[in-house]
């Protein structure tokens, strides 16, 4: 993977971050950490005072190149150091291209498709997951190309929807190149056509007349499996499921906890919760079917005698 660019304030952010942490160690173990990436070490040799030492520590990190500096922030500040806030080359700041959420999935996917996959990003906005629609994200005022970039370089994960003549686009492989040159996880979703290509080189669902709510499902699904965003995806299937405000919409938020498969003893609790206070799925609806397999699933007592406790309402 290249290098990020560094904007000048986030370089020298970087750089007081790296001076600090390192001026937590021993000076012989900094000149260790200097020297094996490549940078000057400190001069120890004279008994240098503090101010000397920081002054020569500081003029190494500040002759180092970009990609030595990102590999020594993930040296020394580890989880500290997030390399999404770098920035691509050529790319700018890529927040105004997401909103706030549990993770950024970048939506490769045919032009002609647009309205579809516009749904499918309302459906994962529902869930707290932002996602890069390129045709209905992009201003039209501005370079389209370079913000499909930035959005590429600033993405968490790629899904590709393969519509018929998926494989055939210019731009579409583009995109999936893009992801995998980045080490992205990637999800392909069979739409009409079978991945090729590099992209068939992992297991892809293949989705006969979906919904835009199921290819959400599908990827909201996907995302558990990565425990970077389990528990914040888990927390926000659950709360739809307590929020439901039909019988439908509480079958569906139900269905989708049910293909997470393994849940922890705080989500069960919490999927009970709502069983016994949600008057969209107690005691009998569609949805409470659901959610009692759920309850089975896990070997837990159904909760079906239990008193209701009245719908709870924001």
């Amino acid at each position: 993977m290249a290098a990020a660019v560094l904007t000048p304030a986030k370089r020298a952010d970087l750089l007081l971050r790296l001076l600090a942490r390192l001026f937590e160690m021993d000076w012989n173990d900094i000149d260790v950490i200097l020297t094996s990436f490549g940078l000057d070490g400190l001069d120890l040799d004279g008994n240098p005072d503090y101010a000397t030492a920081h002054s020569q520590c500081r003029s190494s990190l500040q002759a180092a190149d970009a990609n030595t500096l990102q590999q020594l922030a993930a040296y020394v500040l580890g989880s500290d150091w997030d390399l999404r806030d770098s920035e691509v080359p050529g790319s700018g700041s890529a927040d105004d291209l997401w909103g706030d959420g549990i993770a950024r999935v970048f939506l490769s996917h045919l032009a002609t498709e647009k309205a579809f996959v516009a749904e499918i990003s309302e459906h994962l906005a529902g869930i707290q997951v932002c996602s890069f629609v390129a045709h209905d994200t992009i201003d039209v005022s501005r370079e389209w190309q370079a913000d499909i970039e930035r959005a590429l370089g600033s993405a968490d994960v790629l899904v590709g929807l393969a519509h018929p003549g998926f494989h055939n686009s210019y731009w579409t492989q583009q995109e999936v190149g893009w992801a995998l040159g980045r080490n992205l996880p990637v999800l392909m979703i069979g739409l009409g056509e079978t991945p090729q290509g590099f992209p068939a080189r992992y297991q892809s669902p293949m989705l006969s007349g979906p919904s835009a709510w199921k290819v959400a499902s599908t990827i909201a699904v996907w995302l558990t499996r990565d425990e970077r965003w389990r528990d914040e995806v888990v927390g926000a299937l659950v709360h739809d499921l307590q929020d439901a405000r039909s019988f439908v919409a509480g079958e569906a938020a139900a269905k989708r906890l049910s293909e997470v498969g393994k849940l922890t003893p705080a989500v069960l609790d919490a999927i009970e919760q709502a069983y016994l206070s949600n008057d969209q799925l107690y005691p009998n609806h569609i949805g409470a079917r659901v959610v009692e397999q759920i309850l089975q699933n896990h070997n837990r007592k159904l909760p079906r005698d239990q008193q209701f406790i009245g719908p709870k309402r924001r």
